[in-house]
């Protein structure tokens, strides 16, 4: 039993990372789009977000106020990473599309 816990906490630390990993790559697939598709993550994980949050607070006001800041800092992880990856990518969309405009203004 003593051996079983450590290899427990490996393969659960994996998921999560597997679980990122898979979410960083949808969110960068989604934000590449035309269409605003790249918000439909962070959406969801918002909503998810606030529906933790009250939980969060619940055990926060019975005490644990360490544990309930730090759950709430790592429930808005992926939330803030996902919304990180849209603007970047959005921007350097608009970037191109600016440049884009400028030439075809300059052929005509």
């Amino acid at each position: 039993m003593i051996l079983l816990m450590p290899i427990v906490v490996i393969l659960f630390i994996l998921l999560i990372g597997a679980f990122m990993t898979g979410l960083i790559f949808l969110q960068i697939y989604l934000s590449k789009r035309e269409d605003n598709q790249g918000l439909i993550l962070p959406l969801i994980l918002g909503i998810i977000t606030v529906f933790t949050s009250s939980m969060v607070l619940a055990v926060i006001v019975r005490g644990d106020v360490f544990g309930g800041l730090l759950t709430l800092i790592l429930i808005n992880i992926p939330f803030v990473l996902c919304i990180v990856i849209y603007k970047n990518i959005k921007t350097k969309q608009n970037a191109k599309n600016e440049i884009d405009k400028m030439i075809i203004q300059d052929l005509s």
